[in-house]
């Protein structure tokens, strides 16, 4: 972060503007749901002034302060009690930094506002703003969290503090060519925490390519690669012990991600060699109750299929051993004679001396959930070699290409029935993510036939009825709960027709509160049911609808508003209270002209309910009330529709009830009496609300 603040300077004018409509649009998506005109607007604005700024910059780069921005070292104090409370809000979360790269589209500024939108704790259950960022695919905008500070500095592409051969003059010899290669191949932040984090694999492409241009005559690629790895291990445990468990683990993953060629001699040779007599003269296998963390990590010397958790356990030994000097490894080196240490020497002699009772024991523990270890192993081996299989580099290779991808999908598709019929839904789930994530044009026909088969219908109503059986908020309800939600238009159809078949009522309020929360943005598919002749089936849909609150549900209502069910127009009553707003106040106005009595006095009720209701609203009940003839049929209406009056009304209302207080000679008296009591009762409910300031 920023540590020489400069003092305050005027900025360029398009600076400032770009910092005043991104807080603006921070505020907006905070503040309003998205359907509002001002959280669409806020957003474009924003968007607008960030990409004008990009066309002739290389990045726009903020960094957060504690009560201000800093742009470029300078604060931004002009605007500071403006900005305050967005500042103050983003350093709360832990942000110190945020970076906009040329390229940003509208839709990843939105994810990023919609990030910034979430609570703490929401942030936290998904770890954090960058790993949000990661998952929506956000690859123009890049954040700095608490606590994430470089790993390696470099300032030359030699190892720290060392000159290069030949002392000054040697080095000003080298060619323009080859200064630029190291400058682009070597920036000064090269190898940053946070890449740990949200990308291993680059971190681990960039520490291979810095072990290339710092490595030194005599000295092995291995050797580099270890002095490195060591380096940055250090550095988290002497500047970041808070993160050492997740910056471990992130440390394992890049030396997973290395290239074969450079990944097996550098585990295999340089962190087992170095450590497999510490760790057994630490903890001999002898006093292990196999298997064990210890026998895990060892046993993996002799394995190409190594877990992250052995890679981070043998980073952390390697990291805490004092520095060595580089041995150079001549062309000879091999023939170098070395005495074995006793201490192996004594392991395999008790590894190869096993008792009968504790050969049991082993053929136990290697007969116990063989299958079903086997087959979670096989799931994340295959969903890891996707990312291969698609990488950029592989495009080109034609046939055998794609005959490779479309092998490790069908060997997906057969795991991916196997867990379903064994209802490991965690595991499915994990397969459906892996398909549904990007893919180059040429895969996209295998990965969709996949997901049609994840899809099926009998599987959706399999996993419905395995959901019954599970509690609530159980992890088990949830891990289905995320499987039906990952095929939001499947579901939906499938719980349509099981809300149209069901008999049992207990059952059809479980798939109706299921489809509330997986259907609601299936709005589309949803209005076209609204005319079916099954008016149960048409109800529920409403209910359903209902729940997205979005101008899309009300168009459709429109159209089902003339539905020849009663029930049905009275659904739609009900949805409009619980939508709300100014739209469905104007809409709910037109069934107190309905034909039906029932559907009239469902509306006069719903006026009585709704929500954030004002005092101009009550023109509709006025209008009403203007076309009610004075009758015995229409008395119970009227009197119902005069004390909703005195419930929303103003001026304008106290106004118009006079008219009731007055009783006319040639008019059925009961009738009016009946009416005045009514309006001054009203009138007296709306004078004393005025009078109270509303």
């Amino acid at each position: 972060m920023v540590k020489d603040i400069k003092q305050e300077e005027s900025f360029p004018p398009e600076v400032l503007e770009t910092l005043r409509n991104m807080v603006l649009a921070i505020r907006a998506v905070k503040l309003y749901p998205a359907n509002n005109p001002a959280y669409a607007t806020a957003v474009k604005k924003s968007f607008a002034a960030l990409n004008k700024f990009l066309q002739s910059h290389d990045e726009y780069r903020l960094e957060i302060h504690k009560n201000y921005f800093i742009y470029e070292n300078m604060p931004f104090k002009k605007d500071a009690e403006f900005n305050l409370p967005i500042v103050q809000d983003l350093f709360v979360k832990g942000i110190r930094e945020m970076i906009f790269l040329p390229g940003l589209s509208e839709e990843e500024l939105l994810e990023f506002y919609q990030a910034l939108a979430l609570t703490i704790e929401e942030q936290e259950m998904k770890s954090g703003i960058a790993s949000i960022l990661w998952e929506k695919s956000v690859a123009h905008i890049r954040i700095t969290e608490t606590g994430l500070d470089e790993v390696i500095k470099t300032q030359t592409p030699r190892r720290w503090g060392e000159q290069s051969p030949g002392g000054a003059d040697a080095a000003s010899k080298t060619s323009d060519a080859e200064t630029e290669k190291r400058q682009a191949g070597v920036p000064h932040r090269t190898l940053v925490l946070f890449d740990l984090i949200d990308d291993p694999l680059r971190f681990g492409e960039n520490i291979v390519e810095l072990a290339k241009q710092t490595l030194t005559e005599g000295e092995s690629l291995e050797d580099r690669l270890f002095a490195l790895y060591k380096e940055a291990g250090r550095k988290i445990d002497r500047e970041q012990p808070e993160q050492r468990e997740t910056l471990y683990e992130g440390l394992a993953k890049s030396v997973l991600s290395l290239d074969p060629a450079y990944r097996n001699g550098f585990i295999a040779d340089k962190l087992y060699g170095d450590l497999d007599a510490d760790l057994a003269r630490e903890q001999p296998l002898s006093e292990e109750n196999l298997p064990g963390p210890l026998h895990e990590i060892q046993s993996g010397r002799f394995s190409d299929a190594w877990t992250i958790q052995q890679i981070a356990a043998l980073l952390k030994k390697a990291a805490a051993k004092p520095p060595e000097p580089v041995k150079p490894t001549g062309q000879l080196a091999y023939l170098e004679a070395k005495p074995v240490d006793s201490d192996i020497i004594s392991i395999a002699a008790e590894i190869t001396q096993y008792s009968s009772e504790e050969m049991n024991e082993l053929r136990a523990i290697t007969e116990a959930n063989l299958e079903w270890d086997t087959v979670r192993a096989a799931t994340r081996t295959l969903i890891s070699l996707i990312p291969h299989i698609k990488n950029p580099a592989h495009i080109g290779q034609g046939e055998k290409t794609s005959t490779v991808f479309a092998g490790v999908i069908t060997q997906m598709e057969n795991m991916l029935d196997f867990l379903l019929k064994k209802k490991d839904y965690p595991y499915a789930t994990l397969i459906v993510h892996a398909l549904q994530m990007p893919t180059e044009t040429e895969y996209r026909a295998k990965v969709s036939e996949a997901l049609s088969k994840a899809s099926a219908r009998t599987v959706l109503m399999d996993a419905i009825r395995e959901l019954r059986s599970h509690v609530m908020d159980s992890p088990e309800y949830r891990a289905i709960f995320q499987y039906l939600s990952m095929f939001e238009r499947e579901t939906t159809e499938v719980l349509l027709k099981l809300l149209a078949e069901e008999k049992e009522r207990k059952a059809r309020i479980f798939y109706l509160d299921l489809a509330k929360e997986i259907s609601k943005n299936q709005t589309a598919l949803l209005g076209r049911y609204l005319s079916d002749d099954r008016w149960y089936l048409v109800r529920n849909i409403v209910n359903i609808m209902a729940e997205s609150k979005e101008d899309q549900a009300m168009a459709y209502f429109r159209k089902a508003a003339d539905h020849k069910n009663v029930r049905i127009r009275q659904e739609i009553i009900h949805s409009l209270q619980s939508i709300g707003g100014k739209k469905a106040v104007s809409f709910l106005a037109r069934f107190l002209s309905d034909e039906e009595e029932e559907v009239q006095k469902t509306a006069l009720q719903a006026f009585a309910r709704f929500p954030g209701i004002s005092e101009d609203e009550a023109v509709f009940l006025i209008n009403f009330l203007n076309s009610r003839p004075l009758s015995k049929k229409e008395q119970n209406l009227t009197l119902m529709a005069i004390g909703v009056l005195g419930n929303i009304g103003g001026r304008q209302a106290r106004d118009y009830l006079k008219k009731y207080t007055k009783v006319r000679w040639w008019r059925p008296r009961k009738l009016q009496e009946e009416l005045k009591t009514a309006a001054q009762r009203a009138i007296k409910e709306i004078s004393w609300r005025m009078g109270d300031g509303g």
